[in-house]
């Protein structure tokens, strides 16, 4: 914790960490433990360690790199997203494209099984944005930042 503490402390961020044990997926997390914290923030960075024991050593090293520094690879970076999110306010979420190595393969076949469940979840959620005819793009790792925008739809 004390890592993480002293990463947020050098961007200058308000920081606040939630522990959740590794039960069930990632992102009742984000939508059930930590649902108060986007009432406070207009934007929120969610973010979270990867450990991945069924793959590699090296290729989980990387995969986790790849998904911090996609939310929070320096302070302009951070600047940038945050820049996004208020001369673009249709952004809802920023994230890093999908992984293109080891066991992260993914371009082309995104989606996969999933595809399904995403269109059931888009109509219960009366989401009125346009579907993507090809696959739908997702924040791989469950790492990315939001904005006020969609935190109620996601939260609700």
């Amino acid at each position: 914790m004390d890592t993480y503490s002293k990463l947020f402390r050098e961007f200058d961020l308000d920081f606040e960490c939630r522990i959740k044990p590794n039960q069930g997926r990632d992102f009742s997390a984000y939508c059930i433990a930590a649902r108060d914290i986007y009432d406070k923030y207009d934007y929120v960075c969610c973010l979270k360690d990867k450990k991945a024991p069924h793959t590699s050593y090296l290729a989980a090293e990387s995969f986790d790199k790849q998904c911090w520094d996609s939310v929070l690879f320096s302070r302009d970076y951070v600047n940038n997203c945050l820049r996004l999110f208020y001369d673009h306010h249709s952004a809802g979420m920023i994230f890093s494209p999908p992984p293109n190595f080891g066991p992260y393969t993914a371009l082309g076949n995104e989606m996969s099984k999933d595809r399904q469940h995403v269109l059931y979840l888009w109509k219960e959620l009366k989401l009125q944005i346009p579907q993507e005819e090809s696959d739908l793009i997702a924040p791989f790792g469950s790492i990315f930042w939001v904005n006020y925008q969609i935190k109620c739809k996601v939260t609700e």
